[in-house]
């Protein structure tokens, strides 16, 4: 009876030996399906982002292509310089006209 007892004894502790290393790697495969629940909420939030891009891109390449882009750039930079031109070649013409008109009254 006595063998009986002991042998419940040990074989209840092994038994709870077992639940509990059983309840630790539950434990750790729950601390891993919460690291991998966090890592597919960040991978959802960069698919949203790259869904969000993708969208305006679509939008933008619906009104202009980026080789229209591109033709428009260069086209205002040459609006830019005509611009600065065409103020010095008036500033010019003024200040010639102001000399002129500044002798016309000097000399007659």
């Amino acid at each position: 009876m006595a063998g009986q007892i002991n042998d419940i004894n040990q074989h209840t502790q092994v038994v709870l030996q077992q639940l509990s290393d059983l309840t630790s790697g539950i434990k750790s495969l729950q601390g891993d399906i919460n690291d991998l629940k966090a890592e597919i909420i960040r991978l959802q939030e960069r698919e949203n982002n790259v869904q969000t891009i993708y969208e305006w891109k679509y939008k933008i390449d619906e009104i202009v292509s980026p080789t229209q882009l591109k033709k428009l750039k260069e086209e205002v930079e040459t609006l830019k310089i005509f611009k600065v031109q065409a103020i010095t070649v008036f500033s010019v013409v003024q200040f010639m006209m102001a000399v002129a008109v500044f002798a016309d009254k000097i000399f007659l």
